[in-house]
Order: structure tokens, then sequence, then C-alpha cells
């Protein structure tokens, strides 16, 4: 099988099958009507500070443009876009709000929220990826693995073919300069009819700051 044909099969899992699911039915709602307050490990978040400099460009408003993969009924559909938006800080984390992510060849509009900050407690960064448009909620631990680059991984069981196999994701921010990153998802499924079981990417964001 082709790798667009897998990605259907991907995203219909990931939603079913996320560690972490939003509290209500999120379909057909923005993601601003769902409270996230209470999720695991914001708790003991800090604001930024030292030993976080990478961080501390963060707030402020960017211009994100970034292109990937969406489900539809014919099978997965190339997408690109591009949204303006805030990274806030919400007295312990920071805040991704975007206006709108309009969609190739469609009158939909996609919602993305991010929540971002470091674990001071279990000394490692965290991050919350909600969407609407799969209505999904992901939570990723992550680490500093080279220099200005971050790298979340989160690995679950999940089942695949009436077998439990490894859904492994990874997700890599780069901060190139103070005023730009970039955001890269990759995900890879221990089942070799999913692009052979390797490794591919699914969505790719760029943030430059305005």
């Amino acid at each position: 099988m082709r790798l667009e044909s897998h990605i259907l099969f991907l995203v219909l899992f990931v939603v079913n099958f996320s560690s972490c699911t939003p509290k209500e039915d999120t379909a057909g709602k923005p993601a601003t009507t769902v409270d996230y307050t209470d999720r695991p490990g914001f708790t003991e978040i800090q604001s930024p500070g030292d030993g976080h400099e990478i961080l501390n460009n963060l707030e402020g408003s960017w211009y994100k443009s970034g292109s990937g993969y969406l489900p539809s009924a014919s099978g997965p559909t190339p997408t690109a876009g591009t949204a303006k938006g805030q990274w806030i800080l919400k007295g312990n984390f920071f805040e991704w709000r975007e206006e709108s992510w309009p969609i190739t060849d469609s009158t939909r509009v996609s919602e993305s929220i991010y929540h971002f900050g470091y674990d001071n407690l279990r000394q490692m960064y965290v991050l919350w990826i909600m969407s609407t448009e799969s209505v999904m909620t992901q939570y990723l631990i992550g680490k500093s693995e080279a220099e200005n680059q971050l790298t979340f991984r989160r690995t679950s069981i999940i089942s695949y073919k009436r077998k439990e196999i490894a859904f492994h994701v990874r997700l890599v921010i780069n901060f190139s300069d103070e005023n730009s990153l970039i955001m890269e998802y990759f995900e890879q499924w221990d089942a070799l009819e999913v692009n052979n079981g390797k490794e591919f990417q699914l969505w790719r964001n760029e943030f430059t700051k305005n």
C-alpha cells in the first residue's frame, strides 16, 4: 500500500486510541469550547526563567504556515495553509491560539491549540496538541536533545488488525533564532502494513514572529 493510504488509517486510530482524550465530544465544536485546565503534568509547571532561555522569546504574535495530511472520504488529502496567532504566557504555561486555518479545496476551517511548558517536578518539557479537525488531544513529554532543539516523544499500545502494536510519536521543535521556529511531527507504527514499519512525517509548521 502507498503511504497516502496508510495515513487514513493512522488518523482514525490516533482519534480512537490516543491516551489523552478530551472530556467531551468536540466534533463540530471549536477547540475553545473544551476545558483542558484539569490535565496532568501542568500543576508543577513554572514560568520560563533561568535554565529555560529557549522559551523566553516565545511570547508574542506569530505567523504560521504549514502542510500535512487530513482524512477525507476519498482518502488522505494533502493540505496547506496559513494562520495568524499568538503564543500567550498564561500563568505557568504558554498557549498558542490561532485565528483560522484554511484547508485547501475546502470551506472547512481547522482550529489548533498548543499548550507548552516546563515541568519542574519531573524536569521535562510538556506539550499538549489539540485539534478540532481530527477531534484529538495528544500529550507529549520532551527534552533538549540538541542545541536550540526540543524533541517530544510518546509511545502508545494500540489495536491494529486484532493485534496490539506500538505506536510512536516524535515531534521536533527547532528554534532557528528568536524570531522563528519549526515544528515537525512524525509517526511510526510497528506494523509492516503501515509504511513498512518505518517512521514518516505527517505535518510540518513554520512559525515566524510578527
